[in-house]
């Protein structure tokens, strides 16, 4: 055996027959780069390790309440502390903001910028076990109240800001909330609480929030002791947070945990989404690799001869054996190079095109997994395209073809072949035309949502005040009274409004429970909680929200005078149902103070503003009843509100120096980012499928064009003795579409018992949605159709006695 004399011919052929080896090497590549892409995001996204200690170890928890139904808990710092010095599963309990990155302003020159920062107790580092990349981490000792503020920066803000300077340690790092010193920097891929650019302590950006008295702001996170496992800890935690926390109503209503795996909560809900598009992607590599099979084996018919001499002159069956094996790893090494730098520029592209939820995306280079999936997938890729052949593969074959034989078709042992390799590239084409489909139902329902107001001419901007100044900042209520007339003055601005939080913040929100007059504690306690606004008079005007009865606040409506609500129509109904809830009362969840009541005035449509896809009840009070401050602006304009942004920035800039809006945009803009990552999924599904349909009607095409050939006798004897063109389509047709109508058929079983792993990225409709199941098979049908009829159109309209003269 020479394997360089192999090599050398398999190089020669390849090289004689460009168009064969382009065309298999592209298609190869396509699949190939498909399944590499998805295994790099899969490897970087789902399954490198964070940057901490034994991550197994560490889990995240919060509190649900069992009678509400509410999700998402936050504990006390007080509740913290009490489960720290208790627990004997945990080797320690730290804590970050259950609201997720605080949306904070710094100053750059004259500029504002944005910064994402997460806010920890002092010991979330040391439990984690984070090491810094220069200086050091937060401490428990920078978490009390009196210790000097100071903050660790990213290393992604700590290159954009700072030049990774590493003099940076002790200088001063300026926001709303107050002024930082820089004490270290930890690596880029730590992403806890998810997103941040910075990191504090409570107690330098809100001592208050240490109180005994806070309100609870924090989920848990834990690292478990060697041999105990999660479930473990829930059960601890549910039985002290019981004894700790008591019932907030009764024992009804008992707070129970839910613990997560801190991997889990970094990715979010994109797992489900990276599995469904890993599998389609597969689905397509395995496509391409059944397209080139079929692609050789007519190759091998037309090689006939070739081997027929080659045998004659004393080769053996092993060595063309040898031969045709060393051309297909050739080919399927040259797939793989095409495939390789496929996925590579996939990697680049990916972090601009990516949903922004998307964590984790950036940097995926091939490391020693991704380049093991690879050679994985040359090994399948290498067994496939030369099994298909070699199924067909006679000693008949290798006979020098006379006569009748030259132009037979073949076997039937080589006619299953192609039917059943055919077949299941359009049984794995159909699973994904019907997935993207699927998704793109999903998404069309998703679009039709109504956010309950109106978006056109709307825009949103975060108020920043840069001054740290105490005089300044106690002045900031009034000063945001003076920028509001002094917006309203701009040209184009019809309503200027404020409010507490950005659109679709999520956790981000306030929540409250709430007591209806008449109800006792125990029904109170089953009742959904609220989502809290504090408006404006002119709020729901400038939404266009229409108050559905009552009225909308007034200018009286203001601290002393009597306490009065909006609630959405939602809350009403479920509060007091088939009753006008006009003059009805509520109370805030352990507010005992009978004098708290506060009186019911209008009532106003459901909105998706906190969380598009589960829209929450809402109760709306007057901004000078409660004592927080707003943060943003909505801006009613009656002109595109890109082009007025500058102007509200020096309006803002003409009432004070140190005002500024930052974060300004379209409130459409702000509504599109919950369908950013259906879309993604949406348009790399019908890429992929896009790919599977056009490979499976290639090879249709190819391979009937081939038997079109191979059968000219036959066809031309048909056509002599009268048979007409459409009966001579009608045979290529039942030939071509047999495996259509089985791959067809077994595709929707398949998609049907695959639904299961498809509904977790659906929204609206169920895995059986019957059009897009229709619309996938009829779909590929007429593709299939067009690909068979093109190939036969000239066997169709041939002269028959040059078919018979050529014989």
């Amino acid at each position: 055996m020479n394997l360089s004399l192999d090599i050398r011919q398999a190089v020669r052929s390849l090289r004689r027959h460009r168009g064969l080896t382009l065309a298999a090497s592209a298609t190869l590549g396509l699949g190939i780069g498909a399944a590499l892409t998805m295994a790099g995001i899969v490897e970087h996204v789902l399954l490198r390790p964070l940057p901490v200690r034994d991550q197994d170890r560490v889990v995240v928890s919060w509190g649900v309440y069992q009678s509400s139904g509410f999700g998402h808990v936050p504990l006390t710092h007080s509740t913290m502390k009490a489960l720290a010095g208790r627990t004997r599963v945990f080797e320690g309990l730290a804590g970050v903001d259950y609201n997720g990155t605080w949306a904070d302003v710094g100053r750059v020159g004259d500029r504002a910028v944005p910064y994402r920062i997460g806010v920890v107790s002092g010991d979330l580092f040391s439990t984690l076990g984070v090491a810094p990349l220069i200086g050091r981490t937060l401490s428990a000792e920078d978490d009390r109240v009196g210790s000097a503020p100071v903050a660790v920066l990213s290393e992604g803000l700590w290159r954009r800001r700072f030049g990774r300077d590493s003099t940076v340690l002790g200088k001063p790092f300026e926001l709303t909330t107050g002024t930082y010193t820089v004490v270290g920097v930890v690596p880029g891929d730590f992403d806890v609480p998810r997103g941040s650019e910075a990191w504090v302590t409570f107690a330098a950006i809100n001592p208050a929030l240490l109180g005994a008295d806070a309100y609870g702001t924090l989920d848990l996170v834990g690292r478990l002791r060697p041999g105990r496992t999660m479930e473990d800890g829930r059960r601890e935690l549910d039985r002290m947070v019981t004894d700790v926390e008591g019932s907030q109503w009764n024992a009804d209503s008992r707070l129970t945990m839910t613990v997560r795996p801190l991997q889990d909560v970094v990715v979010g809900q994109v797992r489900p989404a990276i599995r469904v598009l890993g599998a389609v992607a597969i689905l397509v590599f395995l496509v391409a690799v059944l397209n080139v099979g079929n692609l050789l084996v007519v190759r091998g018919l037309e090689r006939q001869r070739e081997f027929a001499i080659r045998r004659a002159m004393g080769a053996t069956r092993a060595s063309l054996a040898r031969h045709v094996l060393v051309e297909t790893v050739l080919m399927v090494a040259l797939g793989g190079a095409v495939g390789m730098a496929l996925a590579w520029a996939a990697w680049r592209v990916l972090p601009g095109v990516a949903p922004v939820d998307l964590p984790r995306i950036e940097g995926i280079s091939p490391n020693g997994t991704v380049l093991l999936v690879a050679l994985g997938l040359g090994f399948v890729a290498a067994g496939i395209v030369s099994a298909l052949p070699a199924l067909s593969l006679r000693e008949t074959d290798l006979r020098l073809p006379r006569g009748a034989d030259a132009g037979s078709s073949g076997t039937g042992l080589r006619s299953l072949a192609w039917g059943g390799a055919l077949a299941a590239q359009v049984t794995l084409a159909v699973v994904t035309l019907i997935a993207s489909l699927l998704l793109v139902r999903t998404l069309h329902h998703l679009e039709q949502l109504e956010p309950g107001f109106e978006v056109q001419d709307l825009g949103i901007a975060q108020i920043a005040l840069l001054s740290t100044d105490p005089k300044i900042v106690e002045r900031g209520g009034r000063l945001v009274e003076r920028l509001l007339a002094r917006l309203g003055a701009v040209p184009g601005v019809r309503h200027v409004t404020t409010s507490m939080t950005r659109p679709l913040s999520g956790t981000g929100g306030w929540d409250f429970g709430f007591i209806a007059e008449g109800q006792t504690d125990a029904q109170g306690a089953a009742n959904p909680y609220l989502n809290y606004e504090a408006v404006m008079p002119n709020y729901f005007e400038t939404l266009h929200l229409p108050i559905l009865r009552g009225r909308a606040f007034g200018e009286g409506d203001r601290e002393g005078s009597q306490l009065v609500v909006v609630v959405s129509r939602s809350m009403a109904l479920r509060a007091w149902p088939g009753q006008d809830p006009i003059g009805k009362r509520i109370r805030w969840a352990g507010d005992e103070d009978i004098g708290r009541w506060r009186t019911v005035v209008g009532v106003v449509p459901d909105t998706r503003y906190r969380d598009f896809l589960e829209p929450q009840p809402s109760v709306y009070v007057p901004v000078k009843q409660q004592s927080w401050g707003p943060g943003y602006l909505l801006i009613r304009t009656a002109q595109p509100f890109g082009g007025i942004v500058p102007a509200l920035r020096q309006a803002a800039r003409e009432v004070h120096p140190d005002f500024d809006l930052v974060n300004a945009s379209p409130m459409q803009a702000a509504l599109d980012q919950p369908l950013a990552r259906p879309r993604f999924n949406a348009g790399v599904l019908l890429f992929f499928s896009g790919i599977a349909v056009a490979l499976t009607a290639i090879g249709l095409y190819g391979l009937t064009s081939f038997v079109v050939v191979q059968r000219k006798r036959e066809v031309g004897i048909r056509r002599a003795l009268g048979a007409e063109s459409r009966q001579i389509v009608g045979l290529f047709l039942r030939r071509g579409m047999l495996p259509v109508l089985v791959g067809g058929a077994t595709g929707v079983g398949v998609a049907l018992a695959g639904g299961r792993l498809l509904a977790s990225v659906m929204y609206g409709i169920t895995t059986t949605d019957t059009l897009a199941i229709v619309g996938a098979v009829v779909g590929f049908t007429l593709v299939a159709l067009a690909a068979i009829l093109i190939a036969t159109r000239g066997a169709a309209k041939g002269d028959p006695m040059v078919a018979l003269r050529a014989e």
